[in-house]
């Protein structure tokens, strides 16, 4: 795998925590979105906006509303990123 691919875990991680202004240790992929990590739909917009600028890739509401765990999240990116 390339290290694009290898790199998703961290970035998911990342954009989370600047999103949800914690701590990225506190992120784990199996991590709920909604309870765990208490995300809103709001910050869920604001995550896959970073995402779609980080990777060149848009992510359809669709999908997005898919998103239950971090890991979700994750497998989606790579799936995509081994798609182009």
């Amino acid at each position: 795998m390339n290290d694009k691919i290898d790199d998703v875990q961290k970035k998911v991680i990342h954009a989370i925590a600047e999103v949800l202004q914690t701590k990225t240790e506190k992120i784990t992929p199996p991590s709920s979105l909604a309870d765990d990590l208490e995300m809103d739909s709001l910050s869920a917009i604001e995550v896959v906006f970073q995402l779609e600028e980080v990777y060149d890739i848009q992510i359809m509401d669709d999908e997005i509303r898919k998103f239950e765990k971090v890991q979700d999240i994750i497998d989606y990116i790579k799936l995509r990123l081994t798609a182009q």
